[in-house]
């Protein structure tokens, strides 16, 4: 869950589900980006890769902080990378990389 909380009175304001969020960044809009991986964290790592890309499945999601809704943007499995641990939007595009790789990857922001 990524959870959103009033700092000062602690009273928590609202929430949305994300399965095993990794790394989280604003764009310009002021939306949240969301790298969450999809695969079985014990029974599936990329510790056996030695070459090219961890092709684990991923998501990416927006969110926007006020409302707490949230939306999939993207739903990899596969090549051309996998194993995405950050989402960023610049400009008209999401750029998104991974822990394990030799790539990053970007999509047209729509």
């Amino acid at each position: 869950k990524t959870i959103k909380i009033d700092r000062s009175s602690g009273k928590r304001e609202g929430e949305f589900t994300v399965q095993q969020p990794d790394n989280i960044t604003v764009d310009d809009e002021g939306n949240l980006w969301v790298a969450s991986h999809k695969n079985d964290p014990i029974g599936q790592t990329c510790a056996l890769v030695t070459e090219g890309p961890c092709l684990l499945p991923y998501e990416v999601i927006k969110a926007d902080p006020e409302t707490m809704q949230a939306e999939v943007f993207l739903s990899q499995d596969g090549a051309p990378m996998g194993y995405a641990t950050v989402a960023l939007k610049v400009g008209d595009r999401v750029f998104m990389g991974s822990a394990h790789g030799d790539r990053v990857v970007s999509s047209p922001a729509y």
